[in-house]
């Protein structure tokens, strides 16, 4: 069965797409944008008796559960408004993303063959181009149909103004970041050096980098009580905390050692004080998820 899906509540239900939402003055988010919605097996078509029909039959139901009610969809092909309940028996969701690089001129069609020995989820793309206009071939997902690659430059200006203003605080502070990170770094090797030779040797020059919020502090705290039971050394690890939560909380699981046999810790506060702390219901490729990409970037960049 088939049906038709509201693209903006869609994609508005699942923030981990990965792909932004249009919704600007140049670009507003039209509420009568759709989708398409399969359901492969019966199994998989809303349970109730009314949105089952109209996955299976393309009749549109009217509102009510007398049966004289319903009527066929002028479209063909009904539509579920409740994001809920379109999914309810969807134990698994393929989302394709699809993208005419020609504009609408294009005349597409899209094609879906089940996979039953070896799973598939790559999508090919196959063109008539060039002067053998007859044969559609294999082509790469950037080929127009000039036969050009063209890649598709985003123009929203709102979609990347907040990138540009994060790579505008990163360049506004770096030289700082980097000056603090070499006071700390510098002053734990000079320590390890006096300590004694074989904490210093031309092999040990090795800086190990952390990325850690406070959603994520259980597993820090996990590897941190771990290398203790183990005697392993943590003096050339710098943790880099996104939030004074998780700093307080690393500087405190050390402070019965010696300066030197403790985590270097560091907040980049000017480019992280605004990164969510995560916790509880932090997806992967969420919000949350991207914005500490972000973060594990920077720390590695830094040192």
């Amino acid at each position: 069965g088939m049906v038709r899906i509201s693209k903006q509540q869609i994609m508005q239900q699942f923030d981990n797409f990965g792909v932004a939402i249009l919704d600007t003055q140049s670009f507003p988010a039209r509420e009568d944008d759709e989708a398409l919605l399969l359901y492969n097996h019966i199994d998989s078509v809303p349970g109730h008796p009314n949105f089952k029909e109209e996955a299976t039959r393309g009749i549109q139901y009217a509102g009510s559960d007398d049966a004289n009610q319903k009527r066929p969809n002028p479209s063909g092909l009904a539509k579920i408004d409740n994001m809920t309940l379109a999914l309810e028996h969807c134990d698994a969701l393929n989302v394709q993303f699809v993208h005419n690089p020609s504009g609408s001129g294009l005349p597409m069609c899209h094609l879906w063959i089940p996979s039953h020995d070896l799973p598939s989820y790559h999508v090919n793309r196959w063109m008539r181009i060039g002067e053998n206009t007859n044969e559609l071939r294999h082509v790469p997902h950037l080929l127009n149909a000039k036969g050009v690659n063209k890649m598709d430059v985003p123009r929203y200006h709102p979609l990347i103004s907040k990138h540009w203003k994060v790579l505008e605080r990163f360049f506004n502070h770096v030289d700082d970041v980097v000056q603090d990170l070499r006071t700390i770094i510098e002053a734990r090797l000079r320590v390890l050096r006096d300590v004694g030779p074989e904490q210093h040797s031309p092999g040990k020059n090795t800086i190990i980098v952390m990325t850690v919020n406070q959603g994520q502090s259980d597993l820090l705290t996990n590897f941190l009580c771990a290398a203790r039971a183990r005697d392993l050394d943590v003096s050339r690890v710098i943790v880099f905390v996104s939030d004074e939560e998780t700093k307080f909380l690393v500087e405190g699981m050390s402070l019965d050692l010696e300066d030197h046999l403790r985590v270097m810790v560091y907040y980049d506060e000017r480019n992280m004080a605004d990164l969510p702390k995560g916790g509880e219901g932090v997806k992967y490729g969420d919000a949350t998820f991207t914005s500490m990409m972000l973060a594990k970037i920077l720390c590695v960049l830094y040192v």
